[in-house]
């Protein structure tokens, strides 16, 4: 997986809402915004208006430095209407100006993780909230982003290690 590429993606659920987000990720994310005629501000969301098969889109555009992001790279967010081919369109448009590519399945938690902004066991917290079929298991996997695992599992590795050690 190249993490030095920038990705992009919806981050939206797919179903009936009124708006979607789409997020791009990486080190030509403000400036793919900006070859698309939107300026970011960093840590605000702001209307905008991006051009789209020759029709003005109002959106709303949001950016995050890479010290401020959860990915800890440069991240823009664009929410608009939820709409599939505008969205298409924004996700292909995103693509060309930041020269990247779409995001694989994880891929905004792994550079999350990459980068030291969460632990492995919340990362996998996060695939397991993404994946939860019933309230039993969205309750373990936000013990698992809250890091309950590594809190329980801390003391018996320090152990380990300190009769590996002797």
């Amino acid at each position: 997986m190249d993490h030095e590429t920038t990705i992009v993606a919806l981050s939206s659920g797919q179903g009936k809402s009124t708006h979607a987000l789409v997020r791009a990720s990486g080190p030509n994310a403000w400036f793919g915004a900006k070859n698309l005629g939107i300026s970011v501000d960093s840590r605000v969301f702001k209307r905008a208006h991006l051009r789209i098969h020759g029709t003005i889109l109002p959106v709303m555009v949001g950016g995050f430095p890479a010290n401020g992001s959860f990915t800890g790279q440069e991240t823009v967010e664009i929410q608009l209407v939820n709409n599939p081919f505008l969205i298409h369109s924004v996700l292909k448009a995103l693509i060309k100006a930041t020269s990247g590519r779409f995001a694989e399945a994880g891929e905004f938690t792994a550079r999350s993780f990459l980068h030291g902004n969460i632990s492995l066991s919340a990362a996998e917290g996060v695939c397991a909230t993404i994946s939860a079929n019933n309230d039993a298991e969205l309750a373990g996997a936000s013990l698992l982003r809250k890091g309950a695992l590594a809190k329980a599992t801390e003391p018996i590795a320090e152990e380990i290690i300190r009769v590996l050690a002797l």
